[in-house]
């Protein structure tokens, strides 16, 4: 039996430092002056990284293959970190990083473990 590629761990990788980069910087940066309401920003991040999770559970994979099914789930979970940062500088109120702490959630719970269906040479592609 072939190991799986090291693509999908390394774009996960990838992704998910952007998760803690931004967390980092969003936490550094103080309380901006936004003047933008933060609770639809959170619902709106809370929306993503819940779809995030759902497109990982089998009956939800609306027949994507699975390098598409990843990248749309790491982009929702890392969506619903923005939101969340962006939502918690709008209102200075810590419970505002809940967003993020999903997105970050939603980023955990996509970790590639289904990496042998990757295909290395079609590109996720099926083939036939």
């Amino acid at each position: 039996m072939n190991p799986p590629p090291p693509t999908p761990y390394i774009l996960w990788g990838a992704m998910g430092a952007t998760h803690l980069v931004l967390v980092g910087v969003g936490t550094q940066l103080g309380t901006p002056e936004l003047h933008t309401p933060a609770a639809p920003l959170l619902g709106v991040g809370v929306v993503m990284a819940t779809l995030s999770v759902l497109l990982g559970l089998p009956v939800v994979r609306l027949g994507l293959p699975a390098p598409t099914r990843a990248i749309v789930r790491w982009a929702f979970a890392e969506t619903a970190t923005l939101l969340g940062l962006v939502a918690s500088m709008s209102g200075g109120v810590m419970y505002l990083y809940a967003g993020a702490a999903f997105g970050l959630l939603a980023w955990g719970a996509a970790f590639p473990t289904d990496a042998a269906s990757w295909s290395g040479d079609s590109g996720g592609r099926r083939e036939g």
